[in-house]
Order: structure tokens, then sequence, then C-alpha cells
């Protein structure tokens, strides 16, 4: 599960957790779920994160012998300089439960995530296939899927860097 808050730049360390704590909050009141966070082998910058454009990742060492915690798995830029966007990796042990505002969660597997952002398929199709999906209202589900910029980036870091995010962790 990857979340994020935007953060001032002045003060990453601090910042960090305070982004942290808002992720936290922003889980439990869409899921139910309490969030535990993943410290990442290796953190990734996003220098853009309009994800109209075509998105590139670079591995950062900055961060690599961080002793802090919570350390992002992504840092995106967002408007200005002055504002990073940390992007966390993080697990539960709580059932998901969508709140009343989610129209579905989806569990996903490491290859649920590359298949979303490499191929156009409904939810039917991907429910279809062993996709798990936690309906909280109706939706159609014959519409195509679009994976939001996140998911791509989590599925870039996949692919191009399998051994940052254990498998144990993230099957």
């Amino acid at each position: 599960m990857i979340r994020e808050a935007v953060a001032n730049d002045s003060n990453k360390a601090g910042a960090f957790v305070i982004a942290w704590e808002c992720a936290q909050r922003e889980v439990f009141e869409e899921s139910h779920m309490r969030i535990n966070p993943i410290t990442p082998s290796m953190t990734f910058h996003c220098p853009n994160t309009r994800f109209d454009i075509e998105i590139s990742l670079e591995p950062i060492m900055e961060y690599q012998n961080s002793l802090g915690e919570p350390r992002p798995l992504i840092m995106g830029h967002q408007n200005t300089v002055q504002s990073i966007t940390p992007i966390f990796l993080a697990s539960s042990d709580d059932e998901p439960m969508p709140s009343m505002e989610i129209k579905a969660l989806m569990l996903l597997t490491r290859n649920d995530v590359v298949r979303l952002c490499s191929e156009t398929i409904t939810l039917d199709e991907f429910q279809s296939s062993g996709g798990q999906v936690l309906l909280g209202q109706q939706i159609d589900a014959k519409l195509p899927l679009k994976p939001f910029g996140h998911l791509i980036m989590l599925s870039i870091i996949l692919e191009q860097y399998p051994d940052v995010i254990p498998t144990s962790m993230f099957p």
C-alpha cells in the first residue's frame, strides 16, 4: 500500500514524520486499517508528479543510509521545488473495509500492479482472473480501469528494481 502526504522541503526528517502520520490517518479513514511503515532498500525521485506526462524515476542516495523512520519509497515534487511528496510503503494485519466514501478497494499483488499498468482491463476481467476487490459502492464493472500515477510508479519500480520491495512483504 502506498500513501502520500505533502511535506515542506526545509526539514525533511520532521516533515516525513508528519507526512507519515497524515498517511496513517488517511488510510484508517478510507479502509479502517492501521498501517506500519515498510522501509524500502532504495528511495526514488520523481522530478514531476504531473501524471499526464511520461513518468521518470531515479534512485537517490540521500536516504539510503538514513536511520530515520519512516523513509519514503518515492519522493515526488509538486508545483514548486520547495514542496515534496513522500510516498510511503506500508503493511497492515487488519482486514480492509472500505469507508462510505470509497467505491472499492483493490487488493493487489505484484503481478496485478504490473498488469493494471500495462494492459487495459475492466473490473469484471480483473475479478474473473482472480483479482480481489472489496466493493464499498455499486460501480460499473465493465468500464476500463485506469491506474493513477502512484500505481504506475510502483509498477516501474517492481519491473526495473524487483529487489527493492521484498516478495515476502509484497507477494
